[in-house]
């Protein structure tokens, strides 16, 4: 499978590769700041202590700019803390771990999933 697209004119010489636009901001990914934080606490749910490259990586979205925002929200509602850092490596080497209040937000929006009308139910 190609990442290339044809060109307006059609010709298959005239390929040019897909690009899809950068994110660097949170709008830039069209999706709510509250959804980004309710996906990123049920991965630390289930995953446990993360570093915040890693919570970047499985979000599939920049540590810089994105991620830490999200992270330093989660802080200051206290539904994550910081366990370690490793000095002079930035923020996004510390371990961040989820806090019983995180839990249970987690398991809310885990419960919200599983109770949304258009999932099947067995």
């Amino acid at each position: 499978m190609s990442n290339q697209i044809p060109t307006k004119s059609g010709s298959s010489a005239g390929l040019t590769p897909f690009i899809p636009p950068s994110v660097v901001k949170i709008e830039d990914t069209g999706l709510s700041p509250l959804w980004i934080q309710d996906l990123a606490l049920k991965i630390m749910y289930y995953q446990g202590y993360m570093t915040g490259f890693k919570i970047a990586e499985d979000l599939a979205l920049p540590f810089a700019g994105l991620v830490d925002q999200i992270l330093d929200t989660l802080k200051r509602e206290k539904l994550v803390e910081v366990k370690s850092s490793q000095m002079g490596l930035g923020e996004g080497a510390y371990q961040y771990a989820i806090t019983g209040a995180g839990i249970a937000r987690a398991r809310e929006a885990l419960r919200e999933i599983m109770n949304h009308e258009d999932m099947p139910k067995h």
